[in-house]
C-alpha cells in the first residue's frame, strides 16, 4: 500500500494530472480511430514526464554546477553573498520579511565561511522593481539571528541583477580595502556570476553551494516519477541567462 501510494501521489496534482490527462486522451483518441491526433497527445504526455523528473533536470544542471568545484582553501579577505529572493511581507522568528530557500542556502553557506575565518560579509542586492523591498536588511537580520555579528556585515543595496551584483559590490570592496573576495552563490549560477566578475576584471574566488547534482549521482524509480518542472525551469533560466549576459555585455 505504502508503494502505491509513492506511485499514485505525483498524479494528483501538476505536472502528474496533466500527464495523465494526455495520456488518457491518447488511449481515448486511439479506440476512436484517430491515431494521429492519439501520438501527439501520447508525444506531449512523455515530453511533460521528461521535462518534470529529476534526471532531465540534472543533466542540464550538471555542466554548469561542474563549472566551478569548491575551492580547496577558503583564501580571500572578504564573504561576497549574491542576493536571490525575498518574501518581503511574511512573518518571521525575528520580523517581518524573509529570504527565499534559495537566498537562506547562500546564507547559511556565507555564516559557515564566517564562523571558519571570521572574514566579514557582503550582502550583494536591492531591488529588481521599484516596488519591491530590499533585500539586504532581511538578509542582514537573518544572518545576525544565526549568530554572525552585526558589524560584520556590509550591504550593496544598488544591484538588481548579477552583472551589478558584481559591479557594485566590487565598488564596495574597494572602498573597504578588500581585494579577494569569495562568491557566494548556488552551483548552478555560479558560470553567470564568474562571467559578470571576470568581465570586471575582479580577482574573485568561487565558493559555490547549493549543489543538486554531482558525479556519480544514482537515480531510484521515485526519481523517474514526475514531479516538478523547477529543476527545468532553474537550468534553462541559466543558459539563457548566460547567454543574454554574453550579448548585453560582450561590450564592458
Amino acid at each position: 500500500m505504502f508503494i502505491f501510494k509513492k506511485i499514485v501521489k505525483p498524479f494528483l496534482w501538476p505536472p502528474g494530472v496533466f500527464i495523465l490527462v494526455f495520456l488518457l486522451a491518447a488511449l481515448w483518441q486511439m479506440a476512436r480511430g484517430r491515431r494521429r491526433s492519439s501520438l501527439l497527445c501520447l508525444l506531449t504526455a512523455v515530453i511533460m514526464w521528461l521535462a518534470a523528473i529529476a534526471p532531465t533536470a540534472d543533466l542540464l544542471l550538471r555542466p554548469l554546477e561542474a563549472r566551478y568545484p569548491l575551492p580547496g582553501a577558503l583564501d580571500g579577505d572578504v564573504i561576497l553573498v549574491l542576493g536571490s529572493a525575498l518574501y518581503a511581507g511574511a512573518p518571521d522568528i525575528d520580523g517581518v520579511g524573509a529570504p527565499s530557500a534559495e537566498a537562506c542556502e547562500r546564507l547559511l553557506a556565507a555564516a559557515r565561511i564566517h564562523r571558519r575565518t571570521g572574514l566579514p560579509i557582503i550582502l550583494s542586492g536591492g531591488r529588481v522593481l521599484p516596488h519591491q523591498e530590499l533585500m539586504g536588511p532581511v538578509y542582514q537580520r537573518f544572518l545576525k539571528g544565526i549568530g554572525v555579528p552585526a558589524n560584520r556585515i556590509l550591504l550593496e543595496n544598488r544591484s538588481r541583477d548579477t552583472f551589478e551584483n558584481a559591479r557594485y559590490s566590487w565598488e564596495v570592496c574597494r572602498q573597504r580595502g578588500y581585494r579577494r573576495p569569495l562568491v557566494v552563490t548556488h552551483a548552478a549560477h555560479m558560470p553567470r556570476a564568474m562571467f559578470c566578475f571576470r568581465r570586471l576584471n575582479v580577482p574573485a574566488t568561487p565558493v559555490p553551494c547549493g549543489f543538486r547534482t554531482w558525479a556519480g549521482k544514482t537515480y531510484h524509480w521515485p526519481e523517474f516519477l514526475p514531479r516538478s518542472f523547477d529543476g527545468l525551469a532553474a537550468a534553462l533560466h541559466e543558459y539563457i541567462g548566460l547567454w543574454a549576459y554574453r550579448w548585453q555585455y560582450r561590450n564592458s
